[in-house]
């Protein structure tokens, strides 16, 4: 039965309060305007609930995800209906879309995806699952664990489920399992998972991969056999997440097996055990480390140098001062760290001697260690570092010196709520929520003013933020003020504080997406798949680009790829095993194109060479900033927008460390002529 809410919806529609239908649309147009209401974060005064009845499913199942995509709670019961659906499609797209409402899940929608848990489908098993582990509690995890249990895959474990981790396909094989695991992991109910994961034997159900990232996910020693297991596999893949959980276990269990592993043949499983040396406390690791250093790749060598500076030995100090010298930015600041912590004296008598580093991007991270390291000595370096000659810095050591030291930070924070650079302002707002300052609410309410119009989020969202201390007159006020903040994520706060104080007039308004109906059109049905080729000094990357799946920003990467915006930028940030990072013009990670684009999470997965758009402020904070993937990352699946896959060039991928230029992007799209001229853009 459909819901009231629907019913009313339609209603509305029929009295001519909507502008939905003038005359019959076509299935392309339907498809436009969901595309156009998610943009406007609308439900188009019900037209989106009505097109959860349309004949055509393919509309019905764009219909619900755009609801998922909204985030409206409004929307829950219309799509707990459609987990009725007759087509297992519309049901597992209801399903994911409940797991991207905001907020938690009514006890009604947790109910209908416990039960769709039993559906005859794997792919709405799958999407339920996963749903319920963004959206459910521990107790669920037993539901889930028993239909894997139940719709296990015949025949006797291990079941060896080899597959190509770079290969993105929207519904990847063995959903419900696969998918399940997952939820498990986020879940973090151990006997849950161990159900399913392991054998009556403690032996591994599963030699495949998504099996050895949920095991790699819990600290406990029960998972050991499971574990190494994983890590004496000749799969390179399940040796890497069975370095990771072991060193999440007792050295006891996994000392020898992390030793042996330091020295393995593949450059991924090395930085695994690298990083599980440290926390394990194996002195033992060090003698290799140390070779590490010597003779081992750029990732490996930054991943020693941070694991030496947790396993104090005297033979470390002066090969971890030789990386202070080094050509590589990278490399300079993890030395600092590790010298820090190795022999604070030989530290404090290095930067005695030492000029300020003259990349900003060291002086950032010795902010980051001195806020650490506190103490006297550092409380004055920070002091001077707040007022750094590069703006990307003092934000950093603003936030450094209010945790280090609140009496030295207390009349330093708010002369930086005055300051030129958006993100210092946000910096000092946090920091006045933090000291929780006296005379703070004016300085607040004018730094408000002056960011308006920036259509930047940062600032707005932490002084509202650092308002909400100050009572619910401060706080109104600046609602009040932010209200007319060019950044809709602003406004959609203000609104919300001012709605939840009594005012139901508040609006937020709507995002201005700069779109016509044409527009959208045009996306609907593109003739071929893009494919971008990322040019850098390594080589280059060549992508598929999903822009079904991810229409608006591939057309938004696409755009300003054509224009040179990325002609010259950077890969700023780099996690080896994670992710490269590039495309912000700032280099810091908080730089765009001077507008944000809303998310499209879909169903792509995210594996080895993902290509994903960066949110520094948070769901629909997206811009220029992109990453891509190194191995697989199931945690960000329903978090953020995957809209690329590389097919070609993985091996720059991994190679690639901060700094490295981005030289040009080219576009084919079997329309446009790729080798039109591009502009720089400052």
């Amino acid at each position: 039965m459909r819901s009231a809410l629907r019913l009313l919806a339609s209603a509305c529609l029929l009295a001519g309060c909507a502008s939905a239908d003038r005359g019959p649309l076509t299935l392309n147009e339907k498809y436009a305007r969901l595309m156009m209401l998610e943009d406007q974060r609308s439900l188009g005064a019900g037209e989106i609930f009505t097109r959860l009845d349309d004949p055509n499913s393919l509309i019905r199942r764009r219909a619900a995800l755009a609801l998922g995509r909204i985030g409206s709670p409004e929307a829950t019961l219309p799509l707990v209906d459609l987990l009725s659906d007759s087509e297992a499609e519309i049901r597992s797209t209801a399903a994911l879309a409940l797991g991207l409402l905001e907020g938690p899940l009514a006890p009604e929608a947790l109910s209908a995806l416990q039960k769709a848990l039993s559906d005859v489908d794997p792919g709405v098993r799958g999407r339920a699952a996963d749903a319920l582990g963004r959206k459910g509690s521990s107790e669920i995890a037993a539901s889930i664990a028993a239909s894997l249990r139940e719709h296990s895959p015949p025949g006797a474990p291990p079941f060896p489920w080899g597959e190509d981790i770079a290969r993105s396909e929207p519904k990847m094989p063995h959903l419900d399992q696969r998918l399940g695991l997952f939820a498990l992991a986020k879940l973090s109910d151990l006997p849950a998972a161990w159900s399913v994961l392991a054998t009556e034997q403690s032996q591994p159900r599963f030699l495949w991969w998504p099996a050895a990232w949920a095991s790699a996910q819990f600290r406990a020693d029960e998972l050991a056999p499971l574990l190494l297991h994983y890590a004496g596999s000749n799969d390179p893949y399940l040796r890497v997440w069975g370095a990771r959980g072991l060193g999440r276990l007792s050295r006891e269990q996994a000392a020898s097996v992390i030793l042996h592993l330091l020295r393995d043949r593949d450059e991924k499983v090395r930085i695994e055990a690298v990083r599980a040396a440290g926390p394990l406390g194996l002195r033992d690791a060090v003698l290799p480390l140390l070779e590490m250093l010597r003779s081992d790749t750029p990732y490996v060598r930054v991943e020693a140098v941070r694991s030496l500076a947790t396993l104090p030995d005297p033979t470390a100090i002066d090969p971890l001062i030789d990386q202070i010298s080094s050509p590589s930015a990278w490399l300079r600041a993890a030395g600092l760290r590790a010298v820090a912590f190795q022999d604070p004296s030989t530290f404090w008598l290095l930067l005695a001697g030492m000029d300020a580093d003259g990349d900003w991007s060291v002086r950032a991270d010795l902010s980051r260690l001195l806020g650490q390291i506190g103490g006297d000595r550092a409380i004055t370096l920070l002091t001077h570092l707040v007022e750094d000659r590069d703006y990307r810095v003092r934000p950093v050591a603003v936030r450094a010196l209010v945790g280090a030291s609140p009496t030295a930070a207390r009349p330093l924070v708010l002369p930086h709520l005055q300051a030129e650079d958006p993100f210092e302002r946000a910096a000092a707002a946090d920091g006045v929520r933090e000291l929780r300052l006296e005379g703070a609410v004016d300085p607040l309410l004018a730094a408000l003013e002056a960011s308006l119009q920036e259509n930047v989020p940062d600032p707005g969202l932490a002084i509202l933020s650092a308002l909400e201390d100050y009572g619910p007159e401060a706080l109104e006020r600046g609602a009040h003020i932010a209200l007319q903040d060019r950044a809709w994520l602003v406004r959609k706060r203000a609104a919300a504080i001012l709605t939840s104080s009594g005012d139901p007039t508040a609006d937020a308004g709507r995002p201005d997406a700069g779109r016509t109906l044409e527009d959208y059109l045009s996306l609907v049905t593109p003739a071929f798949t893009p494919q971008a080729f990322i040019r850098t000094e390594k080589g280059t990357i060549e992508a598929e680009l999903f822009i079904i799946d991810a229409p608006l920003t591939v057309g938004n990467f696409m755009k300003l790829a054509r224009e040179g915006f990325y002609d010259g930028l950077t890969f700023h940030h780099v996690v080896p095993n994670f992710l490269v990072q590039g495309g912000d013009p700032r280099g810091d990670g908080n730089g765009g194109p001077g507008y944000r684009i809303r998310s499209e999470v879909n169903r792509r997965p995210f594996l080895r060479g993902t290509m994903a758009m960066v949110l520094p402020a948070g769901k629909d904070s997206a811009g220029s900033q992109f990453f891509i993937t190194h191995l697989p990352q199931p945690q960000l699946a329903g978090e953020y927008t995957a809209f690329g896959q590389v097919i070609k060039g993985m091996e720059l991928v991994d190679r690639l460390e901060p700094g490295d230029v981005i030289q040009r992007i080219t576009i084919w799209d079997g329309v446009t002529d790729p080798e039109r001229p591009t502009r720089s853009v400052p």
